[in-house]
Parts: structure tokens; C-alpha cells; sequence
């Protein structure tokens, strides 16, 4: 009988530790981005930032970012993020060496906040040369 009283005491502690860890949360505010049409020609580099902040009770850390597209590039913060803090991921979509095409790219963030992995999305479509418009 105290041995089953021992081992239920130690597991409700175990289990009361489990949920009490803090974690990070990053939440975006957008995680989907259009560049629209690109002219080629006019404008092959595009920028966007995509912003977050930290949502959870731990501090939040970008550990780095990929993408299946070197045409892309992305700059975050190195420092740590603490809870209630905002920041922000700038990528840099270069059209110069592309196809004309539209273009899906998934851009992954890694960080230690649950899930380890968020996916960006940036899209557009890359043509030869926008028309001019009419003023």
C-alpha cells in the first residue's frame, strides 16, 4: 500500500513538472505573401517582411530559415525574442536568374517554439516586362 501511495505521488509530481515547462510561440501575422506580377526587366528583386512576435512564456530563438529556391534569401533576428516581443523576417525574392513563371515558394522558419518548424509562403509572377500603364 505505500508503495502504491509512494508511486502515485511521484507520478501526479512528474506530470504536474511536465505541464508546467514554458515554452515559446511564434505566431505571424501573415504567413502568406503575393508579390503579384514582376517585371522582369523593372524590378527582379522584391522584398517582404513577414512579422511575428513571441506569444509563449519562454524565450523565443529563430535557430534558421530555408527554402528550396536559392533565389531566396531572408534575414532574422539573431537575439533572443521574449515574450510579447515583435520582430521580423525579411526575405529578398530575386527574379534576375528566374524564368519568366509563377512561382509558390515555401519558406521554413526553425526555431525552439512548438511546432520547431513554421512555413512561410511567398508567390508571384515573374514575366519578361510589366506593360506600361496609361496616365
Amino acid at each position: 500500500m505505500k508503495k502504491l501511495f509512494l508511486l502515485a505521488l511521484a507520478s501526479l509530481i512528474f506530470s504536474f513538472n511536465l505541464s508546467a515547462q514554458k515554452h515559446a510561440e511564434i505566431v505571424f501575422e501573415a504567413a502568406v505573401h503575393d508579390f503579384g506580377d514582376i517585371g522582369k526587366s523593372d524590378a527582379p528583386l522584391q522584398k517582404h517582411s513577414f512579422k511575428f512576435w513571441n506569444s509563449g512564456d519562454a524565450a523565443l530563438h529563430i535557430e534558421g530559415i530555408s527554402s528550396g529556391c536559392p533565389c531566396l534569401t531572408a534575414k532574422y533576428p539573431s537575439d533572443s525574442l521574449f515574450p510579447g516581443d515583435t520582430s521580423e523576417i525579411v526575405v529578398t525574392y530575386d527574379g534576375f536568374r528566374q524564368s519568366p513563371s509563377k512561382f509558390n515558394i515555401n519558406v521554413f522558419v526553425q526555431s525552439n517554439a512548438e511546432p520547431k518548424y513554421s512555413r512561410l509562403i511567398i508567390k508571384g509572377n515573374l514575366v519578361n516586362a510589366l506593360a506600361k500603364k496609361r496616365e
